[in-house]
């Protein structure tokens, strides 16, 4: 039945292109060319950027969803073929000069390591390329669709902490008002039958995501009208976001009820899935008892006299310049000889300050949930009764994965032996220096016996610049990159039990020891 449908519609558009004028048939040929030529050059020589993206698809299950994107979105293109075809492609040369902005746009995000902003440039380029070689008039015909092309940027990761809280919050509300006593903190909390924790999984970022895309193409099928669409786009945000935090306090309670024989372990996952099915079942069955009347549209009257048609092949010749020169300096800078070179920390001294270097660095099991660095360095230092330790994280070469400024980068991971308190993050900032940024830390619930806290401050060194802005440390990273130097940068905390020297104290610390610090990683940037 299937192959009969496909038959069914080749033949239909054949049939139709052979009614075409014979100059609209050459107009769309030379387009269709051109615009595959441009396309390919484009993946070509943007292709490290492609294949950052695709790697994402592959590693995260979040972001599977990437693969359908484009062949959805050439269906879509494809339901409107006969809208197009009647229409003469005419090269946007406005749609060029967009490019040149856009094109230089790709090239800071990409040496600066703004991954999300690389890979929207990406496909922004691919969409882009759809008015340049046909023209403004189809590439409106074709709105949504390109539109569309959006979603296969991985994009929403920064919304993880948020989304979590979110949920802990909701969870623990509806426990206390069920009449449960609930201690939390943080994104752990205790009830009297058991210890739980909202980790990544629990976010419902997965469902947020694959909702809105899913809801988006549905209402855009199935309504005519804007206002229809735009509300069932806002539904599938909201709907997948409350059933979250519905399906997490269920998991809860069915395994306080059950004495936490169910909904543990796999059972978690399975139960959670379940529910989210039936609700985006639920969703999309009231959704389509509004679907408009199917609207069968004739073929489109083809024209007798179309307009001349216009050679592309100088607005292709362009594009393929204006993607070589970036993508030949960003090749350039990321393979720089020093780029790669091994990089060995010296011990850092502070004896010029009065501190003496302890032996054994291990004052206690925290270790900043920082991946990649090329190299570290830990030590703890003492003077007159005092101590303090120094975590120093240093990266050279950095990429998409091993960046310092990464969203992934934190004070503690989600499941490690540490927790960021928040009343007392920013504790002890009164007279400290921007460059430092105060946060306290403590051991997780679980933690038998006495639970440490720290007292942590926290600062990044970017190309000889501290900085506590992820916005200015891309762009001094972008700056070092486009300058073709290779890019150095590291990330520092100071911490100290806050039993013994807590935020103000350390912060009195800073102006001594900051110098020293600049000096030390100049120092080691020059190895």
């Amino acid at each position: 039945m299937l192959k009969d449908l496909w038959q069914e519609l080749i033949l239909d558009t054949r049939r139709f292109w052979h009614t075409l004028p014979d100059a609209l048939r050459a107009g769309w040929r030379s387009a269709l060319l051109a615009w595959a030529l441009c396309t390919v050059a484009a993946i070509a020589l943007l292709w490290p950027s492609f294949e950052s993206m695709v790697g994402i698809w592959a590693r995260s299950d979040t972001f599977a969803h990437g693969y359908l994107v484009f062949p959805a979105v050439l269906w879509l293109i494809w339901r409107r073929r006969y809208d197009c075809l009647v229409m003469q492609p005419r090269p946007w040369w406005p749609g060029l000069v967009l490019l040149a902005l856009l094109v230089p746009g790709w090239l800071v995000v990409r040496l600066a390591h703004v991954n999300a902003a690389e890979h929207f440039a990406i496909v922004a380029v691919l969409v882009l390329l759809v008015p340049v070689v046909f023209g403004r008039a189809i590439g409106m015909r074709l709105l949504f669709p390109l539109s569309f092309s959006f979603f296969a940027v991985p994009f929403g990761e920064f919304l993880l902490p948020t989304l979590m809280n979110s949920t802990a919050d909701f969870t623990v509300a509806a426990l206390r008002a069920s009449g449960i006593p609930v201690y939390r903190e943080g994104l752990e909390f205790v009830i009297p039958s058991g210890h739980w924790s909202v980790v990544e999984a629990c976010s419902g970022i997965r469902y947020l995501i694959a909702s809105f895309m899913v809801g988006t193409l549905f209402a855009y099928i199935n309504y005519r009208g804007a206002g229809r669409r735009v509300v069932f786009g806002v539904v599938s945000l909201i709907v997948p976001l409350v059933a979250n935090w519905l399906r997490a306090y269920m998991i809860v309670m069915i395994g306080h009820l059950s004495g936490n024989e169910l909904a543990t372990g796999v059972d978690h996952i399975i139960y959670g899935w379940i529910f989210f099915g039936l609700v985006m079942t639920l969703l999309y069955m009231v959704g389509i008892r509004y679907v408009d009347a199917p609207l069968v549209e004739p073929q489109p009257a083809v024209p007798v006299s179309p307009a001349a048609p216009r050679a592309p092949w100088a607005q292709a010749a362009l594009v393929v310049a204006l993607l070589a020169l970036p993508a030949g300096w960003a090749y350039h800078v990321e393979h720089l000889a020093g780029a790669s070179a091994p990089v060995a920390l010296s011990p850092l001294s502070l004896t010029a300050q009065g501190w003496t270097r302890l032996e054994s660095p291990a004052k206690s099991g925290w270790k900043p949930a920082y991946g990649g660095a090329s190299a570290e360095e830990h030590a703890c230092y003492l003077k007159d009764g005092r101590s303090f330790c120094v975590w120093v994280l240093f990266y050279r070469g950095q990429d998409e994965e091993r960046k310092v400024m990464n969203s992934e980068n934190r004070l503690a991971g989600f499941k490690d032996e540490w927790v960021v308190v928040p009343d007392s993050a920013g504790a002890g900032s009164a007279g400290l220096s921007p460059v430092w940024q105060a946060a306290g830390l403590r051991q997780r619930l679980h933690v038998s016996g006495a639970r440490e806290e720290l007292q942590v401050l926290q600062t990044h060194w970017i190309d000889g610049s501290f900085t506590n802005s992820a916005v200015r440390a891309r762009l001094l990273t972008a700056w070092c990159r486009l300058a073709g130097r290779v890019d150095n940068a590291a990330a520092v905390f100071i911490y100290a039990p806050a039993a013994e020297e807590g935020a103000p104290a350390l912060a009195e610390l800073m102006p001594a020891v900051t110098p020293a610090i600049q000096g030390y990683l100049q120092s080691q940037s020059q190895r």
